[in-house]
């Protein structure tokens, strides 16, 4: 959990308000050791020992870590900007600019089960590429003894959930919209051209920078959607260097996406792969509960596909068989337990995200998750009773919450969309001219 603040849960489930008197599983208030009022479900309360006791372990690791000075970077871990499962996420500064970081610390002699082994390479082999203004981008990798640091964007402005809960209601739609076209922008950055799905979208994983731009962030369930006939010696090398420096015990681990960011609407040269989805069944090995009271679903099925080439040399993109994310926000391929397109997955959470923004309550209650997967193959979610959204909007989320993995929008179709066309086509020429007055 990479957030500049610690994460707590969505303020009303499933359409219901705390003020419904026959809600079933009402949200109630409740006060945290800061003194913060939120709203938690049954579900989620049920949870909280469970949370705390997670809380508790990170807190009496964080509060051995010292400041130190790595390189450049003066890493302070007493500056907590939140804490996860996995890891603390603190301030740091360049000692030579003053220019300010947040930096990720993951203690890998924590038990932490199978995340160190396995989905921290992955995560430090993507991370180190993302070049772009709507991902959270990485400036150093460092580890000394058991301690990995992470340096990355420092967004002053906290995540999205936090933002929506100082709102206190719904947004604008508007505003809705100039989010999620931003949203949408990150998404289509890691599809297209760095070819990486997510698998973790949620609004504590949406930050906010100085400039309230969005951000996305936490890659630790992110994977390649590539598909390789064989692995190359780059990539034999890659993993190599990766596998060198998690076991030293000091080391720099290089940063390959250097220099200004990207802008949002860049000319990408990767391919959008169409990934079809299986309806075999899978059983999922592990459930942990995040600190934010939603419910996260690892784990691994058996007997993964393979990869194939067909007739002109190019190959069928591989499903994901890692099950993955949080409930509240997982299209309900990956909660029936079946293989899935890694990308349609996150078309299905950032529909959940724009429904958020603009009703300020989950379209599905997550207490019960076989109950939840047939509304969601019935598309039973409701609107507020005074909501004003318009028939644009609402179509947009049935595209993006679209049961069907096939029928639903991808990236490309998504910023397409009637609802979004007019701000993208703006959006795209107000950056064509701005790059012909930098050319002149």
């Amino acid at each position: 959990m990479d957030k500049h603040a610690s994460a707590q849960s969505d303020p009303k489930q499933d359409g219901k308000t705390p003020s419904s008197a026959k809600a079933t599983n009402p949200p109630i208030a409740v006060r945290d050791a800061n003194g913060r009022t939120t709203h938690r479900t049954a579900s989620q309360r049920r949870r909280s020992k469970k949370d705390a006791d997670a809380a508790d372990e990170n807190h009496s690791a964080g509060s051995s870590l010292k400041p130190t000075t790595i390189e450049k970077f003066k890493i302070d871990p007493v500056k907590s900007l939140g804490e996860g499962s996995y890891a603390k996420v603190c301030t740091a500064t360049h000692v030579e600019n003053g220019r300010m970081y947040a930096c990720k610390i993951i203690n890998d002699k924590k038990d932490m089960g199978n995340f160190i082994e396995r989905f921290l390479p992955r995560e430090l082999k993507l991370m180190r590429k993302f070049n772009h203004e709507r991902v959270t981008c990485v400036y150093g990798i460092f580890k000394t003894n058991n301690l990995y640091y992470i340096l990355m964007d420092y967004c002053e402005n906290g995540d999205l959930l936090r933002y929506l809960q100082r709102k206190a209601h719904a947004l604008e739609e508007d505003e809705v919209k100039d989010k999620a076209l931003q949203m949408l922008l990150g998404i289509k950055y890691l599809h297209e051209e760095a070819d990486v799905a997510h698998r973790d979208l949620k609004c504590e994983n949406i930050l906010i920078d100085g400039h309230n731009k969005l951000k996305l962030a936490d890659f630790g369930f992110a994977r390649s959607c590539q598909a390789l006939l064989e692995t190359t010696e780059a990539d034999r090398i890659e993993t190599r260097l990766i596998k060198d420096f998690m076991n030293s015990d000091v080391g720099t681990l290089p940063v390959l996406a250097e220099g200004p960011r990207r802008a949002s609407t860049e000319k990408t040269t990767a391919r959008i792969d169409k990934v079809a989805t299986s309806n075999s069944g899978n059983v999922l090995d592990k459930v942990a509960t995040s600190n934010s009271g939603n419910v996260l679903i690892t784990g691994r099925a058996p007997q993964p596909r393979t990869k194939t080439a067909t007739a002109n040399g190019s190959t069928h993109p591989v499903e994901s068989v890692t099950f993955c994310g949080s409930v509240a926000y997982a299209a309900p391929e990956v909660l029936s337990r079946k293989s899935y397109d890694p990308k349609k997955y996150d078309m299905w959470s950032a529909g959940v995200i724009v429904f958020i923004m603009a009703c300020f309550f989950m379209p599905f209650d997550d207490s019960d998750q076989a109950k939840m997967v047939r509304r969601q193959l019935a598309k039973k979610w409701r609107y507020p009773p005074d909501s004003r959204l318009s028939d644009a909007l609402k179509a947009f989320l049935e595209g993006l919450m679209e049961p069907s993995p096939k029928e639903r929008l991808p990236i490309g179709e998504a910023l397409k969309h009637r609802w979004l066309r007019r701000v993208y086509r703006d959006l795209l020429e107000a950056e064509r001219k701005s790059d012909a007055f930098v050319a002149r």
